[in-house]
């Protein structure tokens, strides 16, 4: 499953996302006939495919890949995975770019609790999280000045 995920990345990368989208899903079917939905490997798959929607202005399609990739990290109890964090900063950046600001910053606090355990404040990962903060509150046109 993993395979099929790099390899449905690759054709999402060079723009080819039908076929992206018809690997993605083949992922997800195989998943679940072999298995394998406890694996880390099963919700990534749906974040996956949450970000190939967004790339093809599916943006309701992509809102539901991520609330089933959500649902699936918390059933599997996978809540302190590096994929996990990157699922919680990639969907509350997606639901700031569709104003859904509350449900997006309580992902992206819990991303930024969850970068600075896995990887430290003085990483790009860390600060990436508080970029995606910033721009949201942007978006809010909540920008405070000290």
């Amino acid at each position: 499953a993993g395979l099929v995920s790099g390899l449905a990345l690759c054709y999402h990368n060079n723009y080819k996302f039908k076929k992206a989208e018809e690997i993605y899903n083949e992922g997800i079917a195989y998943c679940k006939k072999e298995n394998l939905t406890k694996t880390v490997i099963y919700p990534s798959l749906y974040a996956n495919l949450a970000l190939l929607y967004s790339d093809m202005f599916y943006q309701t399609r992509a809102l539901d890949a991520y609330e089933k990739a959500g649902e699936i990290y918390k059933i599997n109890k996978d809540t302190l995975s590096p994929e996990y964090a990157t699922y919680l900063l990639n969907a509350g950046t997606m639901l700031a770019n569709v104003t859904q600001f509350e449900k997006a910053l309580s992902l992206l606090f819990k991303a930024k609790t969850l970068h600075q355990q896995l990887y430290g404040i003085n990483s790009a990962e860390y600060a990436t999280v508080l970029n995606n903060i910033g721009y949201t509150y942007s978006k809010m046109n909540k920008i405070m000045r000290k």
